[in-house]
């Protein structure tokens, strides 16, 4: 595939370049990668974790990532009382059955 390509783009230079000797050099830098199967569910909940210009190898290292308790000091500080009263009561709820 990757020859064929080079192939391709290398007679579309020769024939837009007449009379010039051209030198080109196609790099493919191939990661090693592996396939997993996901189901359409956690696929779709993958894709709408995607940040702009993320790929999902991004997005599934960022999720895998493993945080400090530090990291997530201040992140209620911006609910109010009566959120966490209602949180609190919905978990109670979960908890109980």
């Amino acid at each position: 595939m990757f020859a064929q390509l080079a192939t391709q783009l290398g007679s579309l230079f020769r024939n837009k370049i007449r009379n010039r000797l051209l030198f080109y050099t196609f790099i493919f830098i191939c990661m090693p990668s592996k396939t997993i199967a996901v189901s359409e569910e956690a696929y779709e909940s993958l894709d709408k974790m995607k940040n702009e210009g993320e790929s999902f190898t991004d997005v599934v290292k960022r999720l895998v990532k493993r945080r400090k308790l530090a990291d997530c000091a201040g992140l209620w500080s911006e609910i109010s009382m009566e959120e966490m009263a209602e949180f609190h009561k919905s978990i109670g709820k979960l908890t109980r059955g």
